[in-house]
């Protein structure tokens, strides 16, 4: 589907048929996109802002939330577009504040002129289709209502279709839009992104000691915390084996403090640690940032569940699978762990949707943010529990430099079934969306090397730019703002790199050296000016 973006103030708005100004030499472009995206000319801020406070009094923009930012005194505010009471899927504007002032926006609006509202198919008879289509045998569970939305065919094609949410025990979660005229399936993505308390101690998979937040009860110290006294948020660790834990509570349970050697251990910690450096580092409040209760399954395992960890929309919590062959131990990996979580936050900022190019940032803001995390609590080196430029090299039972799964510093290093990883532009792998739909964790790598280059310095490989290194600190707030307050659910690569660069100005300033670094980080992996 085309897209036309109105371009403001470094920050973009993809509008239908809104006229709009273009902004000059510091907006990123991407020649030869796989997806292409018109640019129009642009009209004022004020005039932008008089057109959608129109809309809003109409009920075609409604308030979805409001992102304090505190470091640079911003509000964000989110708005869903609906069109005849209607939800418009991908449909989404940012407004972006500062001391009272709107400063830019950006986002997604269709410009629709008619589009029939009236369904010829019932929600269950919607739900029936999507549920065939995905062909399998045991029988599915609606995660929540099904719902009308509008959905985007192209530029001037809309339909009316279903939403529908459905998943299968812990390993499946998926949503459809489904024509509610004719029945087909228009779109359909995964939501799986792959008392008192006291602290205790526990061994971690690699033979670590780790302190543990716990609680105590008359049976002894549980991998549980009700009580907000240590964080201010509830944490729970359930072992899904059922072997090893009790049949009643389903959590990780020791006569005393003290915890034997596994990777719940590892899970268990591990979120309290990334709990604190979203909190320390970037003021947040856990996954939602209202202390939504952290909620882990460990030793997972069944058909399609296992060399895996996932966070689950359906069930608001991460999951960590037993290994099979690869011997993985998914919990046992402070990226892993940070990953997952991470995914949470997305969820409810972003929202990036899991297909094609925003599904490749979902990924690649998970990446990026879990190797700050490791950074933060690690000391640098090579080995286990070190911080480094790779993803997943923990959850091995032995060390190499080559076990891992992805390689932020050097990304081609490391091959999919589809070819090497990609690091620019150039060798971004189009597919379809039956295969890791449409490269979600294949084309994650080109914006988690940018972002290496950004934090490290370092040359990128294909077009020889060399970016000077402006701190892994720095480079993380960057990106950490521009994934949770610019972006939105069907953010494309063009508008990721356009929000990186208004990022950069918002904390640093278009004159700093720091935004200057973030320009030339997304002209060494393709961009143009």
């Amino acid at each position: 589907m085309k897209k036309q973006l109105v371009l403001f103030s470094l920050v973009f708005l993809a509008v239908l048929a809104l006229p709009a100004a273009n902004v000059g030499p510091s907006l990123l472009y991407w020649d030869n996109a796989p997806h292409v995206q018109k640019m129009l000319s642009m009209q004022s801020l004020a005039e932008l802002r008089t057109f959608f406070a129109a809309e809003m009094g109409k009920g075609n923009l409604v308030l979805d939330m409001v992102q304090i930012d505190t470091i640079v005194n911003m509000e964000h505010r989110r708005y869903n577009q609906f069109y005849r009471g209607i939800p418009v899927f991908g449909g989404q504007l940012v407004f972006h504040e500062k001391n009272g002032r709107l400063t830019g926006l950006n986002g997604e609006y269709y410009s629709i002129n008619a589009v029939d509202i009236q369904p010829k198919l019932n929600s269950l008879e919607a739900e029936k289709r999507f549920m065939q289509s995905l062909y399998l045998q045991d029988p599915l569970e609606l995660t929540e209502p099904s719902a009308l939305y509008i959905y985007p065919i192209s530029d001037d094609e809309y339909r009316l279709a279903y939403r529908v949410m459905v998943h299968q025990g812990l390993g499946f979660a998926q949503t459809g839009l489904i024509d509610a005229a004719e029945g087909t399936v228009l779109l359909s993505f995964s939501n799986i992104k792959t008392e008192q308390a006291v602290i205790g101690v526990g061994t971690g998979f690699h033979d670590d000691q780790m302190k543990l937040v716990l609680t105590q009860d008359a049976d002894g110290y549980w991998m549980a915390t009700d009580d907000t006294s240590i964080r201010p948020v509830k944490q729970l660790t359930v072992d899904y084996n059922h072997s090893i834990y009790d049949n009643q509570s389903e959590v990780p349970f020791s006569p005393n403090d003290v915890f034997a050697r596994d990777t719940n251990v590892n899970v268990h910690a591990y979120l309290g640690w990334i709990y604190d450096y979203y909190y320390l580092k970037h003021g947040r409040h856990g996954i939602d940032n209202h202390n939504l209760r952290i909620l882990a399954l460990t030793h997972v395992f069944g058909p399609g569940l296992s060399d895996n960890a996932a966070w689950s929309s359906a069930l608001k919590g991460m999951l960590f699978m037993d290994p099979s062959n690869t011997q993985w131990q998914t919990g046992a990996g402070l990226d892993i762990v940070g990953h997952e979580f991470t995914h949470g936050v997305t969820d409810y900022t972003s929202k990036l949707v899991y297909q094609f190019q925003s599904g490749a940032l979902n990924e690649a803001i998970s990446d990026i943010m879990a190797t700050a995390i490791e950074f933060y609590f690690q000391p640098a080196g090579a080995g286990f529990n070190k911080a480094d430029w790779v993803i997943g090299e923990d959850i091995f039972p032995t060390y190499s430099s080559t076990n891992y799964m992805r390689n932020l510093a050097n990304p081609n290093a490391k091959s999919s079934s589809y070819g090497p990883y990609p690091c620019h532009l150039n060798q971004y792998i189009n597919l379809p969306i039956s295969s890791d739909y449409g490269g979600v964790h294949t084309n994650c790598t080109i914006f988690a090397h940018a972002f290496y280059l950004l934090a490290n310095g370092g040359t990128n490989p294909i077009s020889h730019k060399a970016v000077t290194g402006i701190g892994i600190d720095k480079a993380a707030q960057i990106y950490y703002r521009a994934f949770t307050h610019y972006l939105t659910s069907t953010a494309s690569f063009v508008q990721a790199a356009n929000a990186l660069l208004q990022s950069a100005k918002d904390l640093y300033g278009a004159s700093s050296a720091e935004y200057g670094q973030v320009f030339q980080s997304m002209l060494a992996i393709g961009f143009t000016a």
